[in-house]
């Protein structure tokens, strides 16, 4: 990014966002199953700063979490009698 100084500067306001289903379900090569979600919070333009391709910068506040689906026996944690 150039012109780090910017980043100093205070935000513009928010800009809403169209936002598509962010799931992504991935198949390791462990044999887990995994889902992995992005829920977009915030999306704010940084005055004043682009990249090295001219283009706007953009800050984005966002929350991921992730979703073992499946996993086989052998890596699960041995049934010892506790949870």
């Amino acid at each position: 990014v150039q012109n780090r100084q910017s980043l100093k500067l205070k935000p513009l306001e928010s800009q809403s966002a169209t936002l598509t289903d962010t799931t992504i379900q991935i198949c390791l090569e462990d044999g887990s199953e995994i889902r992995f979600k992005t829920d977009i919070i915030e999306v704010v333009r940084i005055p004043d700063c682009w990249d090295f391709d001219g283009n706007p910068a953009y800050n984005v506040r966002s929350s991921n979490s992730m979703v073992v689906l499946d996993s086989p026996d052998k890596l699960k944690r041995p049934n010892n009698g506790s949870a």
